[in-house]
């Protein structure tokens, strides 16, 4: 099981084609697009992500061809590991400067 953390952003997919969509994309940090799809869920409607779009989130589960299939959503992405990792370094940064005296 992997752990993605981003925000959720219904984009333009297959455009021109009979499977154009708005279709639900974790965008990262750096800005990659990732298109994210909840299994059972209507490919079409994406209701499951609705709730979620335009909301920062840590999504786990698997890549599947060009598609991470989302077994679970949190809103409370300090759970993730990575973004735990980057808190305990800025909590790190202010250690320093309290022991130099800042």
């Amino acid at each position: 099981m992997e752990n993605l953390t981003g925000k959720i952003e219904f984009m333009l997919f297959a455009e021109g084609t009979k499977s154009e969509s708005l279709q639900p994309f974790l965008i990262d940090k750096d800005g990659n697009k990732i298109r994210v799809y909840k299994k059972d869920d209507n490919p079409f409607m994406n209701n499951y992500f609705t709730a979620f779009e335009g909301k920062s989130v840590c999504v786990s589960g698997e890549h599947s061809n060009n598609t991470f299939i989302v077994d679970s959503i949190t809103t409370d992405i300090a759970d993730s590991p990575t973004v735990e990792s980057a808190t305990n370094d800025v909590e790190t940064d202010e250690e320093e400067k309290t022991d130099q005296g800042e």
